[in-house]
């Protein structure tokens, strides 16, 4: 009988002095599926290896906060994501480790 693997309840997005809590439900996946037009999916596994879509990005990570921080408006996670740059982040490692991160918890 295998072990169960242990899943992380939720993937932190830490940066300067701030600190969220980042999870899909499934409501925020339908959400993102309607605005998008396509499978939630599809942004990670386009033929062409590109990274997505800033915006598409950061309206994932704004679902991914409604768990936590009922009520942020994607015009809050926009200003957030300025901070990060502002503190030293950048659109590939906020991918590599806030993005992606939020596809492996939920």
């Amino acid at each position: 009988m295998s072990e169960a693997k242990e899943v992380k309840p939720y993937v932190v997005w830490e940066f300067a002095d701030e600190s969220y809590k980042l999870k899909l439900t499934a409501s925020n996946i339908i959400e993102i599926e309607n605005k998008i037009g396509r499978n939630m999916l599809d942004v990670i596994t386009n033929a062409s290896n590109a990274m997505p879509p800033l915006k598409v990005m950061l309206l994932i990570v704004h679902q991914a906060m409604l768990k936590y921080l009922h009520g942020i408006k994607e015009k809050d996670v926009i200003e957030i994501y300025d901070r990060y740059i502002e503190s030293g982040g950048d659109q590939s490692t906020f991918m590599e480790t806030v993005f992606l991160e939020v596809y492996m918890v939920s």
